[in-house]
């Protein structure tokens, strides 16, 4: 094997492995999200999502900090940031609690659901990389 070759082997093994990773993570989020609709419920206390909302916080506002965005913008933007992560992973432990407690689908519709969320983060994975190719 040349080396351009063991280069296309490893970037098609990261591109598989990390989009059926993140097809995973897309799949518990639709899991947990799907139970906040159905029932209205969270699996766990809401402090800890407050918790986890101030973790974020405080890093995105560092992060919006050190990329020089003035004082009145980091607030507001670090606030809108956290939600949108903070949302994320509690429909992502959600779905994990709402599948422990439930079970998984059969198996069929489990390989189906995989299949087309790691399709969706493939597509994310090559947009963002494209991004910032361009």
């Amino acid at each position: 094997m040349s080396f351009q070759e063991d280069d296309l082997v490893r970037r098609c093994i990261l591109n598989i492995v990390l989009s059926f990773s993140f097809g995973l993570i897309l799949l518990l989020w639709a899991y947990g999200l799907y139970g906040v609709i159905k029932t209205f419920k969270i699996y766990f206390y809401p402090q800890y999502i407050a918790f986890v909302f101030a973790l974020f916080y405080i890093l995105f506002s560092i992060l919006l900090e050190h990329r020089g965005v003035e004082m009145p913008y980091i607030l507001v933007s670090g606030a809108i940031l956290s939600l949108f992560a903070t949302f994320f992973i509690t429909c992502v432990v959600n779905g994990i609690l709402w599948i422990y407690k439930k079970g998984l689908p059969d198996f069929n519709s489990c390989l189906l659901e995989i299949s087309l969320t790691s399709v969706v983060a493939f597509i994310i994975i090559k947009l963002i990389t494209f991004n910032n190719k361009a």
